[in-house]
């Protein structure tokens, strides 16, 4: 019974707020509808949290979508027409464009951000290095395969050793060899991550790829439930990132991406491409 009152308890957190604000939008637009409450503004593409978003200077106004930009450029100023209560944008047009030196100075930025890498960390890529701390990028790696080993080994250890102390006869132990089996597989899956972890985090060197870069979305749907990875994809590699990270980037647009070979971690990554 304490199980399921602290699976509602925490399905109820996790529900209430998202509710709270879809009620607070609509709530809002329907007052813009009734006011027909319609303003303008200038400002420049920015990402908040984990949308990109028009920057007026005094609030960040989301765009319809979170996949895109709807042809929108960083570092160029826009003037927009929003909802006042809601700030739904509504259009927006160019009113300074920027040169490319602007636009991808302005996107790496983004990614930087989103990412979680610094200038200095780009600066240390690019002449073949990795700061101190982008050693431990791969520490969850490390811990999860840990997680792999001692999980199994808590549950079936003891349960492969009271099996094995009553067996007294060799049938009885073949009953046993598949979850064996089983159980060997997850031990040695989590020492291989943790081994690739730990030579990431000390003795191998970064690499590097170049070339136009899109962001991939995966779907998995198994027994009702799904899970979502998602990617930075450039030419046949592809690398495993955050939702955050994966709506900051620009499909379409050249790149150069630093990461570590074994447990294949972003170290950082720049537009190299000319905007237009």
């Amino acid at each position: 019974m304490l199980f399921v009152a602290i699976l509602a308890v925490l399905l109820v957190l996790g529900f209430v707020p998202s509710l709270l604000r879809t009620i607070n939008l609509f709530t809002k637009l329907k007052s813009d509808r009734d006011n027909r409450a319609i303003r303008q503004a200038q400002g420049q593409l920015s990402f908040d949290q984990d949308r990109y978003c028009l920057w007026t200077g005094e609030r960040c106004l989301p765009l319809p979508f979170k996949e895109h930009t709807g042809g929108l450029m960083p570092g160029a100023t826009y003037r927009v027409f929003y909802l006042e209560q809601s700030g739904f944008v509504l259009s927006a047009e160019q009113v300074f464009a920027a040169s490319p030196a602007q636009a991808r100075a302005a996107l790496l930025n983004i990614l930087a951000k989103a990412n979680g890498f610094t200038s200095e960390d780009l600066a240390s890529n690019r002449n073949g290095q990795i700061t101190a701390l982008q050693r431990l990028k791969p520490l969850g790696h490390v811990l999860g395969g840990l997680l792999t080993i001692l999980i199994p080994l808590g549950i079936g250890g003891p349960i492969a050793f009271l099996v094995f102390s009553a067996a007294n006869n060799t049938a009885f132990l073949l009953v046993f060899l598949i979850p064996a089996l089983a159980l060997g597989i997850f031990v040695l899956t989590g020492l291989w991550s943790v081994l690739n972890g730990l030579l990431d985090m000390s003795i191998s060197g970064l690499r590097q790829i170049q070339g136009v870069g899109y962001k991939r979305e995966i779907i998995r749907r198994r027994r009702g439930r799904s899970t979502r990875s998602c990617y930075y994809v450039i030419g046949e590699d592809r690398f495993q990132v955050n939702y955050r990270a994966y709506l900051a980037l620009m499909d379409g647009l050249e790149y150069r991406l630093y990461y570590l070979p074994r447990t294949r971690k972003i170290l950082s990554i720049e537009p190299i491409g000319i905007l237009t």
